[in-house]
């Protein structure tokens, strides 16, 4: 690695302004050119391609301008940019929609030859359009695409809009606060009475909007129910399902043994309750620090950290961190007018990835850029295969970046030689945790409880809040006496039109990817191959297939998923240990 990294990406070197323009001007003329003649070609191996390449073509243009605009979000040219690709989204679904229809029209003995035929043997993608077309009606769907405009998608918006106008006013801060904002302060700031004054304002204020957010979400369930009335689908989770290549039987195996592994959870809280001073816990308290860290970590510090880490895995994993490091694929630098978050934004065309935080100097934050690379990583492995074979759902895309994650985060545990540091990253470790087999769980229940009551008519907000209530006294019993009951509002992904159910599929990606951990901590370097491989064919196969061909484990069975939570149960019963007697 060399001394000096810098903290901002190269992005201008993947196309300038000038080639952009171009390039979306180019990928719009082939999308016409597709719809209007190319789809009506007999469906072989060459329009395939065809079809398969603008789409990746348009995936890269979305992707970077998506970095473009993230970067510099009053950089009025990135906006023209990221507004024109926008536009190209509609021509990309009528082609998809295009495709579906053509693929369903093939007679079962010709797909099957077909799709013995080398070059579409690893394309799962196309068996799964192909069982989505039987349950379409081409002349309802249209119609109903139409309608989503203003009306499904519409309410999406209308949420989103919602929740921009959304301001708290305490006596805490001069300015009212965005309702993000707000949420940073509720969950994270130092003083608890800023979070107590915030985390109140929040609900005062979701309090008088909660009619007009029930409003938007009975609208947005009704027309999905109305939907899937339309198309004869029964199970409410068999879209969300089918979008992550999972069977039901996995779901409900991995949703048993989180239901079984709660106390582990309640006994974390009450001793971090205790560890705060407090006898019960607020839900604005849940994500403060009990302890603080108090070590620096530049970048170049967590640049050379990552490396070593990634280089104890595989020669190769090491080689990619340091190519990602020193070719500008990571745009970290603290200031302002960027967009908020982290991401990594894949660019199949170049075969590159961009990875955007904003880095704060804390284990934490190495942490969180070990997870992007990860998912970079597994991009890499991705892009030497076939577009299609490319496609993977969101629990699958969260396979390399929580193990990259648990590589590091373990690493950085073990070096702490000082207790305070080492009890902050176990906390920290444990509440990324809480996250995926606590509190989104408990949403998606309360999801699946509310579109079942909105089969049978309005779900008011007092509902809402009431079942909301229900399910988080589910997770965390008595030690958290004040709770959230406004929490439903402002879960974006709730209200999300394209993935239904959009939260849990971060749970199953989360422990599936904490299995495969467990699997190399018992196998070592043996495993290393088998890794790469698993990562490679992830966006050819379902995610049954994986767990049996890599780890010989039946995801339908509850052992995988018992020995995929041990990791969190072993950090709980750490930090239990540490802590014993220490309580302030």
């Amino acid at each position: 690695m060399k001394e000096t990294i810098g903290m901002k990406w190269d992005i201008q070197s993947l196309y300038s302004t000038e080639e952009f323009t171009v390039k979306i001007e180019t990928v719009e003329k082939k999308l016409d050119l597709l719809l209007q003649e190319g789809i009506h070609k007999p469906l072989d191996k060459h329009l395939l391609e065809e079809i398969q390449f603008v789409l990746m073509e348009f995936e890269e243009a979305d992707d970077f301008s998506y970095c473009l605009y993230s970067e510099d979000l009053e950089n009025q040219s990135a906006a023209v940019l990221l507004e024109a690709v926008e536009r190209l989204k509609p021509k990309t679904g009528l082609l998809k929609d295009a495709l579906t229809s053509k693929i369903g029209e093939v007679a079962d003995d010709e797909w099957s030859a077909f799709r013995q035929e080398q070059h579409t043997k690893q394309w799962l993608f196309l068996d799964e359009i192909r069982a989505q077309s039987k349950h379409l009606l081409p002349e309802k769907e249209e119609v109903i695409k139409r309608l989503s405009l203003d009306g499904f998608n519409g309410w999406n918006h209308h949420h989103a809009l919602l929740m921009s106008k959304l301001r708290i006013h305490t006596d805490s801060f001069e300015k009212p606060l965005s309702i993000g904002q707000a949420q940073v302060q509720a969950m994270f700031s130092d003083v608890r009475s800023v979070r107590q004054q915030t985390g109140r304002a929040i609900m005062e204020e979701c309090e008088k909007q909660a009619d007009v957010f029930a409003s938007v979400w009975n609208h947005l369930a009704g027309f999905r129910l109305e939907r899937y009335n339309i198309r004869g689908e029964k199970n409410l989770l068999s879209e969300m399902l089918v979008q992550n290549r999972m069977e039901n039987a996995s779901l409900h195996a991995m949703m048993r043994v989180l239901d079984m592994n709660r106390d582990h959870i309640k006994r974390f809280f009450k001793r971090k309750a205790q560890m705060s001073g407090l006898e019960q816990l607020a839900w604005y308290d849940l994500h403060a620090p009990s302890v603080q860290a108090k070590s620096q970590f530049s970048f170049e510090q967590a640049a050379e950290f990552i490396h070593k880490q990634f280089s104890s895995f595989s020669k190769s994993l090491g080689d990619f961190a340091e190519h990602a490091f020193s070719e500008g694929w990571i745009e970290a630098e603290n200031r302002s007018g960027k967009r908020g978050g982290g991401f990594c934004a894949s660019l199949p065309v170049s075969k590159q990835s961009r990875i955007f935080l904003t880095y704060g100097e804390t284990y934490q934050d190495t942490v969180i850029l070990a997870h992007e690379l990860g998912h970079a990583y597994h991009n890499f492995m991705l892009h030497r295969e076939p577009f299609f074979a490319q496609i993977k759902g969101t629990s699958s895309a969260e396979t390399a970046s929580t193990f990259m994650e648990n590589l590091v985060l373990d690493a950085a545990i073990r070096e702490a030689d000082d207790l305070e540091e080492k009890l902050a990253l176990l906390e920290f470790k444990i509440m990324n945790a809480v996250k995926y087999i606590a509190a989104v769980p408990a949403v998606f229940k309360m999801e699946q409880a509310f579109y079942e009551k909105r089969k049978l008519g309005w779900v008011s907000a007092d509902e809402l809040s009431e079942m909301t209530l229900a399910f988080n006294q589910e997770v965390y019993g008595e030690i958290v006496s004040e709770k959230n009951p406004y929490q439903w509002m402002t879960i974006p992904h709730s209200f999300n039109t394209e993935i239904p159910f959009y939260n849990i599929p971060y749970t199953i990606g989360y422990l599936f990817s904490n299995g495969i951990y467990e699997e190399y901590k018992q196998k070592g370097s043996q495993f290393i191959p088998v890794y790469d491989e698993l990562l490679g064919c992830s966006g050819s196969m379902t995610m049954e297939t994986m767990a049996s061909e890599y780890l010989s484990a039946d995801l339908s069975k509850e052992p995988f998923w018992e020995n995929a939570i041990q990791p969190v149960v072993r950090a709980i019963d750490e930090y239990m240990e540490l802590t014993e007697g220490s309580f302030i």
